[in-house]
């Protein structure tokens, strides 16, 4: 995303499109706090990757969600 300007149009296009049709978002495969910062600002609601977690366990997952603060909600 940040290293195509093609591709960041898409991502925008993919985010505004959902939100038009009143569906939520969900982005995959954030790696940088950079582009956890640009989905954030174009209003993706929610996201996964190697910067949020390592994959676990299922048996782990339940632990996990309860060890970590429920996000701020955007503005």
């Amino acid at each position: 995303m940040e290293e195509s300007p093609e591709s960041a149009v898409l991502v925008h296009a993919m985010v505004a499109l959902a939100h038009a049709l009143g569906l939520g978002t969900v982005a995959e495969g954030i790696e940088e706090s950079s582009q956890l910062e640009v989905l954030r600002d174009q209003g993706c609601q929610r996201g996964q990757g190697y910067l949020v977690s390592r994959p676990v366990e299922a048996a782990a997952v339940l632990e996990l969600l309860d060890a970590t603060p429920a996000p701020s909600p955007a503005p």
